[in-house]
């Protein structure tokens, strides 16, 4: 089963509970992370004119049996939704995103990041 893990600080996991382990306050499983980086390129047209360009980073990396968060830094855990369940599978599996994932993780996890 999976769940999603939110730290104090707002970083949420997708965690396979199966491989949880817990030592001197310290969550060790497999997981990945949730979420949409935003970033913005000023670039210059033909004809001079400034232009700022959005680009979005989304999780590629599947983090197996390393160590997750200190227990006393997880705020809620909650069941992984069917589409945190597929993104979990696919980053697992090496598989791209699909246009829903992307736009859930988008509306649900974004973060604009400074250019």
């Amino acid at each position: 089963m999976l769940n999603v893990l939110t730290s104090n600080t707002g970083r949420h996991f997708v965690v396979d509970s199966d491989s949880i382990q817990e030592s001197n306050g310290v969550l060790r499983a497999s997981f990945i992370m949730l979420f949409a980086n935003k970033t913005f390129q000023i670039s210059k047209d033909a004809s001079g004119k400034t232009k700022k360009i959005a680009s979005y980073e989304y999780p590629s990396e599947f983090f197996q049996n390393l160590n997750l968060i200190k227990t006393a830094k997880v705020s809620s855990q909650q069941e992984a939704s069917l589409i945190e369940t597929d993104l979990f599978n696919r980053i697992q599996s090496k598989q791209p995103l699909n246009k829903e994932i992307r736009e859930y993780l988008r509306e649900y996890y974004l973060v604009e990041l400074d250019a």
